[in-house]
């Protein structure tokens, strides 16, 4: 178990390690689901989104925002090549 602190701006730093693990990259978005006593990050992604199927109205915004995310980490990978 890790401790991280808030910033008075609220920010989290979430651990390089925990980053790599779960692939979250700058910018990225994250989803907070609050339960009774605590809160769980889940990073939006292709498998988490498959698993909204039928759960969700469908408006596209949350697949809309994943693949312009996709986009953007492409665009910085080659910029920084």
């Amino acid at each position: 178990m890790v401790t991280i602190r808030v910033s008075s701006r609220g920010q989290l730093v979430i651990p390089a390690h925990t980053r790599e693990r779960y692939g979250i990259k700058e910018g990225q978005r994250l989803v907070i689901e609050e339960k009774r006593d605590y809160i769980i990050l889940r990073p939006i992604t292709k498998n988490f989104i498959s698993k909204l199927e039928g759960v969700l109205p469908p408006k596209g915004g949350l697949l809309k925002d994943f693949v312009k995310q996709k986009h953007k980490d492409k665009a910085l990978k080659s910029r920084k090549k």
